[in-house]
């Protein structure tokens, strides 16, 4: 043990010099080459006097700098969620679609655009985000409660997998479901402009709207 813990050790160096490696050279290069004097007024400036930046200082500080830092946690994000991944089942290989996370922000995802074009909600840029985040939280949720045993109280990881295929079902038949949902909506508005334009045929369009309606639900 001592010695495979010694063996991580001496990786973490390396891997932190590349990490280290990756960040400069994404803030620095791009469309726009930015001089490594640039980078350090650009860092001094935006505490001292923000408004004397000039624009490429402006893009490494607005752009490039957030984008990198930004990589760094989401990497870092995923890299525990698959090593806590991997240590509850015991597996290198498993995934998030194995406890619905990646369906439950599908289905999330699904039903934000599918309420958004019924209800017509004005939204920001950061509630798509929300949705998928808060569909696979949901998903995941459900898939931990509902495998927990009623006898110890705890889910093993058989009920997990089972648990995890069944809710993956769920969140798929929903995303179908949305889909269904969209392509009515879809329907009924191309049939409501076709009746503005020849308003003589208001009886043979509304007829063929409920059968197309009623061919896709029943």
């Amino acid at each position: 043990m001592q010695q495979f813990r010694k063996g991580y050790n001496t990786i973490y160096i390396p891997m932190l010099l590349v990490l280290v490696i990756a960040f400069v050279f994404s803030a620095k290069l791009g469309a726009v080459d930015i001089q490594t004097s640039e980078i350090y007024s650009s860092l001094y400036k935006l505490f001292t006097s923000p408004d004397s930046i000039t624009l490429n200082e402006r893009i490494f500080a607005d752009i490039r700098l957030p984008r990198a830092v930004l990589c760094i946690l989401v990497g870092a994000s995923l890299a525990v969620g698959g090593a806590l991944m991997q240590a509850l089942f015991r597996n290198p290989i498993v995934e998030p679609g194995l406890v619905g996370t990646s369906s439950g922000a599908a289905l999330g995802t699904a039903f934000y655009f599918a309420l958004g074009t019924i209800l017509h909600i004005r939204t920001s840029e950061w509630s798509l985000p929300i949705a998928a985040c808060l569909g696979g939280m949901l998903a995941t949720f459900l898939v931990f409660v509902l495998s927990e045993s009623r006898q110890t109280g705890r889910s093993s990881v058989v009920s997990l997998l089972l648990t995890g295929i069944a809710i993956n079902a769920l969140c798929l038949s929903g995303i179908g479901f949305s889909r269904m949902w969209q392509e009515i909506l879809r329907r009924d508005q191309s049939s409501f402009g076709i009746l503005e334009l020849y308003p003589e045929q208001h009886g043979t369009q509304f007829s063929l709207s409920a059968l197309s309606i009623l061919s896709v639900l029943f």
